[in-house]
């Protein structure tokens, strides 16, 4: 098991909860601060579990420490995923739907490392993963080729379908 504990955040859950009445999701937008591809896979993973996964390609139109990176769906809805170094700790994603829009700021830490830690226990007794080991590859294949979008001047990049391994 691999994924970020925000997957887990009783803030996520809370939407998860209510996300229907946001009718469909047509784009959203989720902020962190840190490093694109280890602390970038905790905004993008809340993201991926709230508006689904499919990606069709990434574009990053940031730059190094300022990473702005637009991610496009297979069904075509368009995601920005916005990672700073040096803005101030926080995890948030506003959404929104054709019924209206919901804002999630991720703070209870607490809630979600005991809650994924509770899911790898289940994991463990039950020897089914809590999520299909898919969704990691794809939420890491998207930060790698988003680091590569950066590097390439801000083209778009498609996902490969070569392993985690063969992007590096």
């Amino acid at each position: 098991m691999s994924c970020s504990a925000l997957r887990y955040a009783w803030e996520v859950e809370e939407f998860l909860a209510e996300k229907e009445s946001l009718g469909e999701i047509l784009t959203g937008s989720s902020v962190c601060s840190g490093d694109l591809v280890f602390y970038g896979v905790h905004a993008l993973e809340q993201l991926y579990v709230c508006a689904g996964g499919g990606v069709e390609s990434v574009r990053n139109v940031g730059e190094e420490g300022r990473d702005i990176v637009v991610v496009t769906m297979r069904d075509g809805r368009r995601f920005v995923l916005t990672v700073y170094r040096n803005i101030h700790y926080l995890f948030h994603m506003s959404l929104y739907g054709t019924r209206g829009w919901r804002e999630v700021r991720v703070e209870d830490s607490d809630y979600f490392y005991s809650n994924m830690l509770r899911a790898f226990l289940r994991m463990v007794e039950t020897m089914q993963p809590p999520f299909p080991p898919e969704e990691t590859l794809e939420i890491v294949k998207t930060l790698i080729l988003a680091r590569r979008s950066a590097e390439n001047g801000g083209g778009s990049l498609p996902p490969l379908n070569g392993s985690v391994k063969a992007l590096l």
